[in-house]
């Protein structure tokens, strides 16, 4: 591409200099990555070849949003999309979280007997999505 064809690209003046405005330049995150697709949630991108589930909606208990808003001075909608996007962080199930780390552990060379024993005393402290339990599933936590 000629210099000047690329540096109109990127100053939003079209090429052929006819005052027609070019289509403004891809996105770029602040590591200079750009940003190809866009993520339904305002404000939200997702870089290149980052494939991200769009969270499904979950109940959120109003008294936790109540804190996050005194506790940071955020407004209501600002707690909630808040809250939401670090619910969204965490929906992973368990299974999809055991074999991402095990992947991640076993790239860094760690041993299987080893990976298992640190996926168990992570999983205590993760947060991931809860299953999908049946009707029959609940009812035998509440009653045995």
């Amino acid at each position: 591409m000629a210099s000047g064809a690329h540096d109109a690209l990127h100053s939003g003046r079209s090429p052929a200099g006819s005052g027609a405005r070019a289509a403004p330049p891809a996105p770029r995150s602040p590591t200079g990555q750009h940003f190809r697709e866009t993520c339904p949630i305002p404000g939200r991108k997702l870089r290149n070849g980052e494939a991200r589930v769009h969270p499904r909606r979950v109940y959120v208990d109003p008294r936790l949003l109540r804190h996050v808003q005194d506790s940071t001075g955020l407004t209501s909608a600002e707690a909630t999309r808040l809250v939401h996007d670090i619910l969204a962080f965490h929906d992973e199930t368990v299974q999809a979280w055991v074999r991402r780390r095990h992947a991640e552990l076993k790239a860094r060379g760690a041993k299987n007997d080893a990976i298992f024993d640190r996926l168990r005393a992570e999983l205590r402290s993760t947060v991931v999505a809860a299953p999908d339990l049946s009707q029959r599933q609940l009812r035998r936590i509440v009653y045995g």
